[in-house]
């Protein structure tokens, strides 16, 4: 990257910094203004938040600006359940911490990633394609209210726990799983980026380290960071109730829209990476099929 690009994206960077802080105060305010139920004035502040952010990616004509809202928000609205309580007990804040710890690498991978307002996510421009006229409402309701909603779903019970004096042993075990799936997630990323930067110039498909085993070892990550969550809010909710439905929704979510919207996109142009799908698992890593042989060149993702 040359340094003309990398000052234009600092500043982005920047400006998208200034909008998160601004939408945070808004949303803040608002869940300390409004009287009720702490759950509901979280779920406002959220709304309100992902209102403000779609407004600003009108403005600059970049939905993008809205990826990294799905890391920043979570340890932001724990965070305010936790100011709100007035108290602050072990479990809560082992939870918040591991949280908190996902959000900061999660957030650092999008910024190491990040161009600025010229480009956008390739699924974001084919959905500004197929319906031009409906972008706005497409970009708000289709990328940013579903994926609010989601998240928001995940943090139901945490959000009460604030009130609660202890989760018991549920609490720790919850938030060990969630540091797994960060560090499932950390290595992945790295043996991908380690492997691209070995292969530059080579449309090459990587089959090392967990993208051996899995074809999406950063999404399963992920999805184990939000069952960990579930399992976090055990000790205060029970194993069986509205919030084991937010897991699976999560999970649903990466199994039948990210994952295939991302495969679809590999097979297009490069039929050869069906031999991969044959041979390796979706997302569970999990023993290769079928004979262990070189892979035609190709990529992933």
């Amino acid at each position: 990257m040359n340094d003309t690009l990398r000052v234009r994206k600092r500043k982005t960077i920047a400006l998208i910094a200034a909008l998160y802080l601004f939408a945070f105060a808004a949303g803040g305010a608002l869940f300390f203004m409004v009287p009720g139920d702490l759950v509901l004035r979280a779920f406002l502040a959220d709304v309100g938040m992902t209102l403000i952010v779609w407004v600003a990616s009108l403005f600059v004509k970049n939905a993008s600006v809205y990826d990294p809202y799905w890391s920043v928000v979570p340890p932001f609205l724990l965070l305010l359940a936790v100011i709100d309580a007035g108290a602050v007990h072990a479990t809560m804040t082992m939870l918040f911490l591991a949280v908190l710890i996902w959000a900061v690498r999660l957030t650092g991978n999008w910024a190491s990633l990040w161009t600025d307002f010229s480009e956008q996510d390739w699924r974001y421009d084919m959905f500004q394609r197929k319906a031009p006229r409906l972008w706005p409402l497409v970009s708000f309701f289709g990328i940013m209210f579903f994926p609010t909603l989601i998240v928001f779903a995940q943090l139901i019970v945490p959000l009460r726990m604030a009130l609660a004096t202890s989760g018991g042993a549920w609490a720790y075990l919850g938030a060990s799983i969630i540091l797994f799936g960060v560090f499932l997630q950390w290595l992945s990323d790295r043996q991908m980026a380690a492997f691209r930067l070995r292969n530059r110039g080579r449309k090459a498909c990587i089959e090392e380290g967990l993208w051996r085993y899995s074809r999406h070892p950063n999404y399963f990550g992920e999805i184990t960071v939000w069952w960990g969550v579930y399992v976090a809010s055990i000790g205060f909710a029970g194993p069986i109730g509205f919030h084991l439905l937010a897991p699976i929704a999560m999970t649903c979510m990466f199994l039948f829209i990210s994952i295939p919207m991302m495969e679809r996109k590999i097979l297009a142009t490069r039929p050869a990476y069906a031999d991969y799908q044959k041979r390796v698992s979706i997302l569970l890593p999990f023993f290769r099929r079928g004979e262990d042989e070189p892979l035609p060149q190709k990529t992933e993702m």
